[in-house]
């Protein structure tokens, strides 16, 4: 099929062309797509739509040179000084419901960015969003009379604030527009924006479960996965973000779980280790498989819906509270959760701790009617 076509569609009785501005180009222009009508002769618009894919050619050829297009060739108006803002809000798909977001996050965002953002600094970035956390709520009447500016030098009650959903979306719509300017040379790194977590979440991630709570949680898991995800958590200590980037390993004849492999990206140097695996669970990479069907999010959104006080996070609070309870060493515990040590090294998985010894300590948790888990 001639390549063209690709590009043509007919409306009423006349030939069209549209084509999506090619990523090279969009930091030139404020639109997302070019469109323009041809004729209503089919072979008069083919060799019209020959001519603009070889503009296109031609300027995309003159970009991978290192020299500025001229796009003003497709009779697109050339914006050089596009904002970095502009830019983003419109080059990037979006739902109706999601560009709406976007822009009243944009919106706000434009105020606490400084207008020049070539020398943006870690030191004002954090500047902005300590602001940010201090703006009220959208959706309360007496500050909508309020420009943004004006809201930014009032002294907000605590209760009116934003609440940490709130600036962890504006956070996200932040990241993610830096995240859009580093990839097209508009700022020359990248920045650190870690969302909040809110009192109630932390100390609900700090809180251990006892063994009734975590059995009642596998039991009314809607789902064999969930309640296999919800078990294999437990009988680990892992992170959920570990299950799925974990594999299964044979250590001296002991089937491990295994982290060891320092191309993969993990939380922390220390997180890199080697977990037995439970007596219980027979088949672990049938497990794995199941669990990973799953989406991360979907699992802890499940969880939290069961649980009248903690989260996903619990379980490995509780696993490394049972262990204890077990009377397993706090050095041991450590090492199977990823804890920093003072003298722990990754050659040490081994050599330090026999795998024997922790495959010992894995053991010793029971979950009540749980035993030969796949």
């Amino acid at each position: 099929m001639d390549m063209n076509l690709m590009h043509i569609h007919i409306r009423g009785t006349t030939y069209h062309y549209r084509r999506r501005i090619p990523l090279e180009l969009q930091q030139y222009t404020h639109t997302l797509y070019f469109a323009k009508a041809l004729s209503k002769n089919k072979d008069m618009a083919m060799m019209l739509a020959r001519n603009i894919d070889s503009i296109f050619d031609e300027l995309l050829m003159t970009k991978r040179m290192g020299k500025e297009p001229d796009i003003g060739k497709l009779g697109i108006d050339q914006e050089k000084s596009v904002s970095e803002i502009k830019s983003y809000l419109t080059v990037t798909e979006r739902s109706d419901d999601a560009q709406k977001t976007v822009t009243m996050h944009m919106e706000l965002l434009s105020i606490l960015l400084p207008e020049d953002l070539s020398g943006l600094t870690q030191e004002t970035l954090d500047k902005s969003i300590t602001i940010l956390k201090k703006l009220p709520k959208r959706n309360i009447q007496k500050y909508k009379r309020f420009p943004i500016k004006e809201l930014i030098n009032m002294d907000i009650p605590k209760k009116d604030k934003l609440a940490p959903r709130g600036v962890n979306a504006y956070l996200k719509t932040l990241k993610s527009f830096l995240n859009f300017c580093y990839k097209r040379n508009y700022i020359e790194k990248q920045f650190d924006i870690p969302l909040i977590k809110s009192e109630i979440a932390s100390r609900a991630e700090r809180t251990a479960l006892n063994i009734n709570t975590i059995i009642k949680l596998i039991n009314g898991a809607k789902t064999s996965e969930l309640k296999s995800a919800y078990t294999l958590l437990y009988l680990t200590g892992m992170r959920l973000s570990e299950v799925f980037k974990c594999k299964v390993s044979m250590i001296d004849g002991v089937k491990c779980f295994d982290l060891t492999d320092t191309t993969i990206k993990l939380k922390t140097k220390n997180s890199y280790r080697l977990i037995p695996v439970h007596r219980s669970i027979t088949e672990p990479e049938d497990l794995l498989t199941n669990i990973r069907s799953l989406h991360p999010e979907y699992i802890a959104k499940q969880c939290s819906k069961t649980l009248k006080s903690g989260t996903l996070y619990s379980l490995r609070h509780s696993f490394a509270t049972d262990l204890a309870s077990c009377g397993v060493a706090p050095h041991l515990i450590s090492e199977l959760m990823g804890h920093k040590q003072e003298t722990m090294t990754l050659s040490r998985y081994i050599k330090g701790f026999p795998i024997e010894k922790l495959k010992q300590a894995i053991d010793t948790l029971t979950i009540k009617d749980y035993d030969n888990l796949t």
